[in-house]
């Protein structure tokens, strides 16, 4: 997960994400560029360029940047105990600034959308429903 704290975003523009890369179609240039930012959720742009034949491909994705403690919040709500949060891959100690928040978590009992006789388990942005646990991984 990407942290909202360390402003990763404030990077993808096409002066500073901008890279060149050799791959199996030849030499490619890509770069972000962020085209809204709305609440935790940051929407851009990944442009592709192929130098062999110019042709561009423009690709739109959004993120959505959580804190740890919303987090924490919705892993605990979904069923599971947060174990470990490292700030990179390198299993590194989280501090407010990592610019990732790698969590381990253990499911400690089935989220209550799961739990016979408690309704439908796809109820969309519901604390403890199935979707909502889903959403954790946006």
């Amino acid at each position: 997960m990407r942290n909202p704290h360390a402003r990763g975003w404030e990077a993808w523009n096409p002066t500073d994400s901008r890279r060149s890369v050799s791959s199996d179609s030849g030499v490619v240039e890509v770069w972000h560029e962020v085209t809204a930012l709305e609440g935790q959720l940051v929407t851009f742009e990944t442009t592709t360029r192929y130098a062999d034949t110019g042709r561009v491909e423009v690709d739109t994705d959004v993120l959505r940047f959580r804190d740890g403690p919303a987090l924490h919040t919705s892993l605990v709500s979904a069923g599971f105990a947060v174990d470990q949060v490292h700030g990179n891959w390198d299993g590194t100690p989280a501090t407010k600034w990592s610019r990732e928040l790698i969590v381990t978590a253990t499911q400690t009992e089935r989220p209550p959308a799961e739990r016979p006789g408690t309704g439908p388990a796809a109820r969309p942005g519901v604390p403890g429903s199935a979707a909502f646990a889903r959403t954790l991984t946006a």
